[in-house]
C-alpha cells in the first residue's frame, strides 16, 4: 500500500524527503520555548497599528506588554486550575503555561502613547504612528 499525499498548490510539502521547510512555518527560538501560542492579528491604518491577541482564560495581571526599539513583545501565562485531591482527571486538553509573541514594527511609533486593554479574552494593543510616519496631504502650488 502506498502513501497518498494531498496536493495543495502554493503550500510547501513538509516532511517529505528532500523538501525544504518554508520560512513561514519556522518558529523562532522564543516561540519554541513556550507552552502555547495565542493567535495574533496585526492591522495597519493611517494612524497606527492595532494588535489583537486571543488570550482566553488569561488574567490581565498575568500579561506583560513591552515596546522597545521597534519591537512589540507580549508575554503571559495561562495558569492551571488548582488541583484537588477529589478530582479524577481522565483527559486534559486545555492549554496552559507561558507564551511569548514578538512583532517587529518597521514604522516609527509614538512609544509614549502605546496603550493596551484586555476584555473578554482578547488583548488589544494600540500603537499610534509617530507624526513623521503619518500620511499627510501635500498642497500643490500653481
Amino acid at each position: 500500500m502506498s502513501a497518498v499525499t494531498r496536493y495543495r498548490p502554493g503550500l510547501p510539502t513538509l516532511g517529505q524527503p528532500g523538501s525544504v521547510p518554508h520560512p513561514l512555518f519556522r518558529l523562532s527560538d522564543a516561540m519554541r520555548n513556550t507552552s502555547w501560542l495565542p493567535a495574533l492579528d496585526l492591522v495597519e491604518s493611517a494612524d497606527g497599528f492595532r494588535v489583537t491577541l486571543d488570550v482566553p482564560g488569561v488574567r490581565s495581571e498575568d500579561i506583560e506588554v513591552t515596546f522597545e526599539a521597534g519591537n512589540l513583545v507580549i508575554r503571559g501565562e495561562k495558569r492551571a486550575e488548582q488541583a484537588s485531591e477529589d478530582r479524577g482527571y481522565r483527559l486534559i486538553e486545555r492549554t496552559r503555561g507561558a507564551f511569548e509573541r514578538a512583532v517587529r514594527i518597521g514604522t516609527p511609533v509614538d512609544a509614549e502613547s502605546v496603550s493596551a486593554e484586555c476584555r473578554d479574552g482578547v488583548l488589544t494593543v494600540w500603537l499610534p504612528k509617530a507624526a513623521e510616519a503619518r500620511p499627510r496631504q501635500i498642497a500643490i502650488a500653481s
